[in-house]
């Protein structure tokens, strides 16, 4: 007979200090079914914060890529002024 379910998973069918090779057979299959619960529960939390983290990896690097655009972009804009000054000394024909 399988024993009572538990209220928190995270308490054994099997007492403190109990031997399990005299535990009953149900016994001993509910605490397996329960362990295998819970490896299970971390197994797919773990999936998921690694899913999480692959994903903050890649927007950091898009972040990144950004921002290397970004400043590009604003230094282009300085370079432009620069080329627009020699451009109308060269037109001037001050050079």
């Amino acid at each position: 007979m399988a024993p009572e379910p538990l209220v928190d998973r995270t308490q054994s069918y099997l007492g403190a200090g109990a031997d399990p090779e005299k535990a009953p057979l149900a016994k001993l299959e509910a605490e397996v079914t329960r362990l295998q619960g819970l490896i299970n529960i971390d197994t797919e939390t773990a999936s998921k914060s690694m899913a999480l983290v692959k994903r903050i990896a890649e927007e950091n690097a898009q972040i990144e890529s950004l921002r290397t655009s970004l400043n590009d972009c604003e230094c282009a804009a300085e370079r432009m002024r620069g080329l627009s000054g020699v451009a109308k000394t060269l037109k001037g024909g001050t050079l």
